[in-house]
């Protein structure tokens, strides 16, 4: 006579199995939706603050000692704390200067709503630049937003 597992322990076993591994799933579904729900509330959020507070326009750009130096205005209601630079050379290249850059050469850089200032952008001297983009970033609930759309571009 052969010994095993009962029909029922093995029954209530399965049914015990099931229920744990749906638990588990469904916790792991809650993080994940809660988590997808929170990062597009941030994107949406700094996505809305671009387009409704966000205007920047450059007035004028000179070129002297290696340094671009942009007369930038305010158009709007958020304060612009820093910039991404995009720098377009004579021969079709670009360079892209980071925020850390930026904010390298422009310590403790604000520019306050419908305000004005300046901004200090390094280029590669061996070259012949001949247009800037500035794109303004802003402060949110988490950091910073990088508002590409709400760019401006001035011919060197």
């Amino acid at each position: 006579m052969k010994k095993g597992v009962s029909p029922l322990i093995a029954t209530v076993l399965l049914v015990g199995f099931t229920i744990a591994l749906a638990a588990l799933v469904m916790t792991w579904g809650q993080s994940l939706f809660q988590k997808t729900v929170e990062q597009t509330s941030e994107l949406a959020s700094s996505q809305m603050k671009c387009v409704q507070e966000v205007g920047i326009d450059i007035t004028k750009a000179t070129i002297t000692n290696g340094i671009i130096e942009a007369t930038v205005d305010n158009t709007n209601t958020e304060t612009v704390t820093s910039f991404i630079s995009r720098i377009f050379y004579s021969d079709d290249t670009i360079d892209v200067l980071t925020q850390d850059k930026f904010d390298m050469l422009n310590k403790d850089f604000s520019l306050q709503p419908y305000g004005r200032s300046k901004a200090k952008i390094n280029y590669t001297e061996t070259k012949n630049p001949t247009k800037i983009e500035l794109l303004p970033v802003v402060p949110i609930d988490k950091g910073t937003a990088v508002c590409a759309d709400r760019s401006d571009t001035a011919t060197l």
